[in-house]
């Protein structure tokens, strides 16, 4: 038995909860051997059609493994339930001990609700390890069944102290949890609180495969998907959208490939949706530049008709698809569309300086295939380095990328050991904050206890003064802080500025702007 945590319906923006049985799925009899086609639901006196069966029952025809539509819902439903023998085993009741402002919560008191036969063997056991994925519920009563509408905060299992991880065990056997609730998605301090009780679902996962799913499905809910919401992409037929008209429609492939490349390249530019050409076409001197630069690069990659087709069409509209059978040249042109897409930003950058380097991202199905494309990238451009281009992932088989390589950037770019080390401190900087922060309002409370708790005046007035001094002290320590962070970021943007090319450049600042805010916040 294992727990499945999230769900999503078009109809409720509610994260939803189903605990069901992990080996389960769809009965689909013309799959299954002759010998199993005639599955019967395991339950007692039970004759309805099975619709969920295990690969196991299929195999060997066995009974035990197959159930009906009814029986799978109960079966679903106590999982979910109180505490007891049908109850998941991986569900925890618990209590909340505390919750910092890091985001760490401490737990109590936890106990499955179906606990196993044997017991648990803490240090050796994957059951609420770090950094495991959990889901947090919080409950009205402790046991309470979990609930469709019931809302799932998703958390990481972390250790007490990361410098006594190998006490770990002894927290568990003390009934002792701390979970990470700022690790996936933000962090609201107010909606869990001291003494309240809640559910623990363990999804016996590692963190990190999880994070980029469910930081998306957070931000769906609050943001607007791209390309317009979805209209390029067709999501929504009451809204529509026109798009640039392609050249097929005025012309054949004939016609095309007839055409000048300097002639296709106008038209594309006056026609184009994206934003950096719209931005570029607006000055007449850098039109002109873009035209020549884009009929050079067309002259010297010789793209056949359809290609010209496809290339016109990708830089006109915002979303393109451009597909065909093995060997039509879909590789090729892909280099040349980046080698485009290159010389439009390079142009839009110097225009527009404020405007950060958007990346490139170049998604292949196997490693192999992006090797190939960024061998053949690398030798038609050969002032890329490994400030421009890097390669993310393994270590690349072919030597002649071992530069671009994630690993070669780490160590040898002097952008990036600035970075990374700016990014420490400011970590560093962060933890400390967090500390004084933490120390100071412990003190702030203690004051406002002995204030409401004091019957003299004179008393109650100095314990008010004392009170506002600690808070005003936290407050201008936290000033003088990000002032001085505010100063040694400042320096290493100007010293970036001298030493890096515009390209690195402006993928520094852009990163160290957004640590500004989110610590200055």
């Amino acid at each position: 038995m294992a727990t499945q945590l999230w769900r999503r319906t078009a109809a409720s923006t509610q994260t939803r909860v189903i605990l069901a049985v992990k080996r389960y799925g769809p009965y689909h009899r013309e799959n299954c051997p002759q010998s199993a086609q005639s599955l019967k639901c395991r339950t007692k006196r039970c004759s309805n059609s099975v619709e969920y069966a295990c690969s196991y029952a299929c195999r060997v025809n066995k009974a035990h493994g197959a159930l009906c539509r009814d029986c799978a819902t109960r079966s679903i439903e106590s999982h979910r339930g109180e505490p007891g023998p049908h109850a998941s085993t991986h569900v925890y009741d618990c209590q909340v001990q505390s919750v910092a402002t890091r985001g760490i919560m401490f737990l109590k008191e936890f106990k499955s609700r179906n606990p196993p036969p044997n017991q648990i063997h803490w240090r050796t056991t994957k059951r609420l390890s770090p950094p495991n994925l959990v889901g947090v519920v919080r409950l009205p009563v402790k046991g309470s069944p979990l609930a469709d509408s019931d809302k799932v905060v998703g958390a990481e299992i972390v250790y007490h102290d990361s410098n006594q991880s190998r006490l770990e065990d002894q927290r568990r056997q003390k009934g002792e949890l701390a979970v990470n609730l700022a690790s996936i998605v933000d962090f609201d301090p107010d909606y869990f609180q001291e003494g309240m009780s809640v559910a623990v679902i363990d999804c016996m996962c590692f963190v990190p495969e999880w994070v980029p799913v469910l930081r998306a499905i957070d931000m769906k809910r609050s943001s607007r998907l791209p390309f317009e919401n979805g209209r390029h992409l067709n999501l929504w037929r009451d809204q529509p959208i026109s798009s640039a008209c392609s050249v097929l429609d005025d012309m054949s492939l004939y016609e095309v490939g007839a055409k000048e490349p300097r002639e296709l390249i106008s038209e594309l530019i006056k026609t184009s949706n994206l934003e950096p050409i719209r931005e570029l076409r607006r000055d007449s001197a850098l039109t002109e530049d873009l035209t020549n630069a884009l009929e050079k690069l067309l002259i010297a990659t010789t793209l056949d008709s359809m290609q010209l087709v496809s290339f016109v069409d990708a830089l006109r509209n915002p979303v393109h698809l451009t597909h065909g059978p093995p060997g039509t040249g879909k590789s090729y042109f892909g280099v040349v569309l980046v080698r485009a897409l290159i010389l439009i930003r390079n142009m839009w950058l110097n225009k527009s300086h404020s405007t950060g380097a958007s990346p490139i991202l170049v998604l292949p199905y196997k490693n192999h295939a992006i090797d190939k494309f960024l061998v053949d990238l690398a030798n038609a451009e050969p002032s890329l380095n490994s400030s421009k281009m890097i390669r993310i992932g393994g270590q690349p088989k072919d030597a002649r990328l071992v530069q671009f390589s994630e690993r070669a950037v780490y160590h040898t770019d002097a952008a990036v050991h600035s970075s990374r080390t700016l990014v420490d401190n400011l970590n560093n900087l962060r933890e400390s904050i967090q500390v004084t922060i933490e120390r100071e309002v412990v003190s702030f409370l203690a004051y406002r206890d002995q204030i409401f708790s004091e019957n003299d005046a004179k008393i109650k007035k100095k314990t008010a003064i004392e009170a506002t001094t600690v808070l005003m002290r936290c407050i201008v320590r936290k000033l003088l802080i990000i002032k001085a962070f505010a100063k040694s970021s400042e320096e290493y943007l100007s010293k970036s500025s001298d030493e890096h090319d515009a390209d690195s450049v402006s993928t520094a600042p852009s990163s160290i702007r957004q640590l500004t805010f989110g610590f200055s916040r």
